[in-house]
């Protein structure tokens, strides 16, 4: 094989690779809505239990009264990026809860939050998943023995 071929069929591959790549990330940028309000609704979670001694809510509009509050107002949502409360209101459409949930006995793996067919969201972070927010939360909360 010649060095020009050798060379066409390298920057070829590099430029496949490269093309690849900008693909890749531009169909993740499609789930960036869905994962910043899956990681809002964890974080949201979150906020309720620490500020209800660790109650869970028992619908979006307890949930929602998060923001109602002085820490709640300063409370930082990643995908509300018009009238936060509007926005907050729009996860019902968009996230399923199980309102249920016990946080004193957790289950072993937490599924608490998914999309409103169940199906998990897909995630664009790594630790932003509601479930892992909540769980990672309760861990910390456990008294060690």
């Amino acid at each position: 094989m010649s060095r020009r071929r050798i060379l066409v069929a390298a920057l070829s591959l590099i430029g496949l690779l490269a093309a690849s790549t900008v693909l890749y990330g531009l169909s993740r940028l499609r789930h960036f809505p869905e994962a910043y309000q899956a990681w809002d609704t964890g974080s949201l979670l979150v906020a309720h239990m620490q500020q209800n001694d660790d109650r869970w809510p028992r619908d979006w509009d307890d949930l929602i009264s998060v923001l109602e509050t002085e820490r709640g107002s300063r409370m930082r949502l990643r995908g509300g990026y018009t009238n936060r409360l509007e926005y907050v209101e729009n996860l019902q459409n968009n996230v399923k809860i199980d309102w249920s949930f016990d946080p004193a006995s957790p289950p072993g793996k937490i599924e608490i939050a998914s999309r409103p067919d169940g199906s998990d969201f897909p995630m664009v972070w790594e630790n932003a998943h509601p479930n892992d927010i909540v769980r990672r939360y309760l861990e910390r909360k456990r008294p060690t023995e």
